[in-house]
């Protein structure tokens, strides 16, 4: 009884970098899960860390979380950003209606750099689904083009300035010496061959200068960041992930991002030989460019209805997410 009574009056532990055995101890901490419930049911953490350490918690009962920590400065700040966005995202929408495309925030941690989100059971990204089911379907790209606009509809109010333009505008073409020190071979060719065309530095030099930063974007909105899972027997849900870029922005960066992806997508199922005529690999191509366009335009007309843009405002956000997605 005297040990039970001196661990209960011992303070909350830092808990630092989180690892697979901790997670379970973090959750009852912060009150997230109950010691009954982890008697009861168990729960199932693992660890895909990438960027940051992240972790899965599950169990057969429905609880389901997604941690993240920010190790570093600076994946403190993209972490502590994201949690920025989606306190942002759940304010303005409310929680039923913000849950319709994104993940709900359960808690941030600041003091451990620790974002505790819903794990999507059942989720897999969009280039996983496409693949796995060799299908664009329209409606999963109309669900996308208005989530996307639904962001772009807002100006976010944890921000203090707009974002410069991305790096991807101006470090292949200029690239800094600290770029040249740690680039690859292979980028470093990449380098080479871009500044052999001067043309294609001076649409580079447009684009960047024609940065407009004026809405919400997510920032890096890619295929992989875009996750569907099953909502019932034919159907799929979106939801858009990992906001840690989020800032505002060009909303014809995250526009391009997407139109990119059906892009590279097509190129990349080119058969590449040395032994083929060039003018061949449009044609042996596994995913052909005709049978995403359905896709393509689905997301596109979703997105430019969901923003209500007149004819000539769509016209100028189309030419310059297009821009964006060959930069």
């Amino acid at each position: 009884m005297l040990h039970m009574r001196v661990a209960e009056s011992r303070p909350a532990p830092a808990w630092r970098r989180l690892t697979a055995e901790s997670v379970a101890p973090y959750l009852v901490d912060h009150e997230l899960v109950t010691r009954r419930q982890l008697v009861d049911d168990g729960l199932a953490v693992a660890e895909f860390s990438r960027r940051n350490r992240s972790f899965r918690a599950a169990n057969e009962r429905g609880v389901s979380y997604l941690l993240k920590q920010g190790v570093g400065t600076e994946r403190a700040l993209t972490v502590a950003n994201e949690a920025s966005a989606y306190a942002f995202l759940h304010a303005r929408f409310g929680a039923r209606d913000a849950g319709a495309f994104f993940p709900r925030r359960h808690a941030y941690d600041a003091d451990n750099n620790v974002l505790v989100m819903e794990f999507l059971r059942g989720a897999e990204n969009l280039r996983e689904y496409h693949t796995r089911t060799h299908r664009f379907p329209t409606g999963v790209a109309t669900q996308l083009g208005r989530a996307v606009a639904r962001v772009h509809a807002l100006v976010p109010d944890w921000l203090s300035k707009p974002s410069e333009p991305p790096w991807a505008l101006s470090a292949l073409q200029l690239p800094a010496v600290g770029f040249l020190r740690e680039v690859s071979g292979s980028n470093l060719q990449l380098v080479k061959i871009i500044q052999e065309f001067p043309e294609y530095g001076r649409l580079l030099d447009t684009l960047r200068a024609g940065w407009a930063p004026q809405c919400l974007i997510h920032g890096d909105l890619k295929w992989e960041n875009c996750v569907v899972f099953a909502r019932g027997a034919k159907t799929r849900k979106l939801k858009l992930v990992d906001w840690e870029l989020a800032t505002i922005g060009d909303p014809g960066w995250d526009v391009g991002s997407i139109f990119a992806d059906y892009l590279s997508y097509w190129v990349f199922s080119m058969p590449i030989s040395g032994d083929a005529d060039p003018g061949d690999f449009v044609k042996l191509a596994q995913w052909p460019l005709t049978r995403m366009q359905p896709a393509i335009d689905a997301f596109w007309q979703a997105y430019a209805n969901g923003l209500g843009l007149d004819r000539a405002a769509r016209q100028e956000r189309l030419w310059r997410s297009v821009s964006y997605a060959g930069g």
